[in-house]
Formats: C-alpha cells, sequence, structure tokens
C-alpha cells in the first residue's frame, strides 16, 4: 500500500421543525377552533464547528507480505466516511421524522369563557375580539357564511449539543426569534408572515415549544470487549494481530417531542413526537483486517448518514449479491428532485386539509365531503 493518508470528517445532525397551525371561528364567533400539525425533517453534514475532530486513515498499515489487501474508501461529497470495502452506503435519508398529527382544539364561549378578570376583557370577549381580528385579517367572511380561517406557521432549526443531550438553536438561521430556555426546551416563535395576526390572538401566544427527551442511551456500536472508547495509542498498542482501529462516532437516539394547545387553548399537551439519530463527539475504535494474516479476508463497513453502522462484514467468502440487494433496499432513501416536489405537494394537501377541519368543527353544514 502507498504511504498516503486520507483524512475524513464526522456528521452533525440539524433538525428543521416546522408546526402549522390553523385558527378559525364559527359564524357567531362563539367558538374558536385551533388545528396543528408538526412535520421535522432531520439532515446530516460535516463537523465544521471550531470543536469538531477529524481521522486520518493511513494506507500503508493494510496489506502484508503473505496476502493481497484491498481497501475502498468511500466518502460522501462534504468528505464524511460512508464505507470502507463497499459498493453501497448506508442512510437515513434526509427526513428522520417527517409524521404529522393534527391535534384539533375547540373551546366554546359558553362552556368555557364565562369567568371574568378585573380590569380585563371578559373570556366570552376575549374570543370575540380573537374571532374579529381573523376576520379582518383575512379581510371578508367566506361566501358560505363560515368564519374566516388564517394559517400561521412557527419555524425552529435545532443543533444538538453535549453529545446529543441538548437542543440548541442555529442562531445564523433563526428569523422567528425562538428563544431557549434554561431547562434545555425551546419557545417556538411565530414566523416573520405570521406575527401579525398571532399579536391579535392572545390565545395562541406561548403554546409551542420544543423538547428533547430519551437521551440517556447511546446506540449500538461495534467494539471488541473493553474498548468502547477511542484512545489511539492504547488501541494501535492493542488491536488483535491483523487488525488496524479506525475511528468511528457513537450515535444517540433521541426523541423530539412538541408541545401544543390542549382542548380548552389554556394550556400546552404534547401534540407529536419524532425519533432522531443524533451523532455524538463521543468515538470509538472499530477493527478493520490489515493484510498481514495468510490467505484471503473480505471486510464491508457500510455507514448510515448519522455515522452508525448500517453493515458490517467480516467473512471468507464474497458476498457481493448482499451488497447488492443491500444498495437496493436503501435507494429509496436518498431524497430525489421528484421526492421534494412530493413533500411540498404534500405540505400543500395538509394545509387544505387543516383548513377543512376547521371549517367541518366550527361549521358543519359546511364542511366539505374532501
Amino acid at each position: 500500500m502507498p504511504s498516503e493518508t486520507l483524512t475524513y470528517y464526522f456528521p452533525m445532525a440539524e433538525t428543521n421543525v416546522v408546526v402549522t397551525e390553523t385558527v378559525g371561528c364559527d359564524a357567531k364567533s362563539t367558538m374558536l377552533v385551533s388545528a396543528s400539525s408538526v412535520v421535522a425533517a432531520t439532515t446530516y453534514s460535516r463537523d465544521s464547528r471550531p470543536s469538531a475532530k477529524t481521522a486520518k486513515i493511513d494506507y500503508s498499515q493494510y496489506g502484508g507480505p503473505f496476502s493481497d489487501a484491498d481497501l475502498a474508501l468511500s466518502l460522501t461529497s462534504d468528505g464524511r466516511l460512508s464505507g470502507i470495502n463497499s459498493t453501497t452506503a448506508g442512510s437515513l435519508g434526509s427526513t428522520i421524522a417527517s409524521a404529522t398529527t393534527l391535534a384539533t382544539t375547540i373551546a366554546s364561549v359558553a362552556a368555557l369563557y364565562n369567568a371574568t378578570v378585573p380590569g380585563k376583557p371578559s373570556k366570552v370577549e376575549a374570543i370575540k375580539d380573537a374571532c374579529k381580528a381573523i376576520a379582518d385579517y383575512a379581510h371578508a367572511k367566506s361566501a358560505d357564511g363560515s368564519g374566516k380561517l388564517v394559517t400561521l406557521t412557527y419555524t425552529v432549526n435545532v443543533l444538538y449539543a453535549n453529545g446529543g443531550s441538548q437542543l440548541t438553536i442555529d442562531e445564523q438561521n433563526n428569523p422567528a426569534g425562538d428563544k431557549l430556555n434554561d431547562d434545555g426546551s425551546i419557545d417556538l416563535m411565530p414566523d416573520p408572515d405570521s406575527v401579525g395576526i398571532h399579536e391579535r390572538i392572545p390565545q395562541i401566544e406561548g403554546m409551542y415549544h420544543l423538547s428533547l427527551t430519551g437521551t440517556n442511551s447511546i446506540g449500538s456500536i461495534a467494539s471488541w470487549s473493553g474498548y468502547d472508547t477511542w484512545d489511539p495509542a492504547r488501541d494501535a498498542k492493542d488491536a488483535p494481530y491483523g487488525y488496524t482501529p479506525i475511528e468511528l462516532n457513537k450515535t444517540r437516539p433521541v426523541v423530539l417531542n412538541v408541545m401544543g394547545p390542549d382542548s380548552t387553548i389554556e394550556k400546552s399537551v404534547l401534540i407529536w413526537a419524532g425519533p432522531v439519530s443524533v451523532p455524538t463527539t463521543d468515538h470509538y475504535p472499530l477493527l478493520v483486517p490489515n493484510g498481514t494474516l495468510f490467505g484471503s479476508q473480505n471486510f464491508t463497513l457500510s455507514l448510515s448518514d448519522d455515522g452508525g453502522i448500517a453493515k458490517l462484514e467480516y467473512s471468507t467468502k464474497s458476498s457481493s449479491s448482499d451488497l447488492v440487494s443491500a444498495g437496493n433496499a436503501i435507494a429509496g432513501a436518498v431524497p430525489t428532485n421528484a421526492m421534494k416536489a412530493s413533500s411540498i405537494q404534500a405540505q400543500a394537501d395538509l394545509i387544505y386539509q387543516q383548513q377543512r377541519l376547521v371549517i367541518c368543527k366550527t361549521t358543519p353544514a359546511s364542511c366539505a365531503a374532501n
């Protein structure tokens, strides 16, 4: 093998969370309805933060006098290791969580808004004021006499700190001014286009929050017994004969939670939760055959976008057919232009169905069949 060294980078995760809320009233302004949906997409890229690490693979450490060693390294376009001796690369895709949940909230004046507070408008008046704001914002009532609807969005881009156990906000991409709280949760502010109407509907202010749970576990790794942390000097000295360790990152499976208004629009409850696999800054050694043993060895490693192991094989027989089938199985996980267009269409359909749901709640007689 030549005396050449390849440097590779480790991944980082960023999750884009979009909450879409449709708010409407009945024709008499006696009922306020809010329907919410959540879409979260996680992307992985090279960790270029100042504290980020890099790793190296020295080609000269592979290959010996008694055997042939093939070492084919696969990298992503931004320099992350994606595989060794592999014709496929594991992929989580750009969308980790794309599930959608509707949380419909209804507040009836007659049942819930009869209380008065000295110096403040009664809840009856407050809900009527909110309905007037909605109607004014939409300029006019709909042709069928139902109350008007408004749709607001709340967007946040989150990064992961402290080994994936804490949320932080991507401040370079935070036009809404979302706020990170001392307890690690994030208050979602309305997007710039939604601020005007949001301020005129006090019932929905401060209702949306983002938090992280399940931060105590670590994803599975493939390390040899007793060597689950990266120590280059120790690992090189203690590695079994015929193997050279390479450095891989650990992952942390966490759950993103979105809180939104409950059925009374008076407190926040869980309306959506989705899993994310977060690359951590904790690393470990993986043993790679270096070709010093007699005979032929086949080694295959495929990494997912988060740096976790998607496929690992040590064998003395060819398994090209297995690799091909694995490649076919994950091909659909890589986003294409058609898939992105489909996602945009799905978002438009979601908003339509959300608005239809609010109309059906506020004015059942005007509820469309589809």
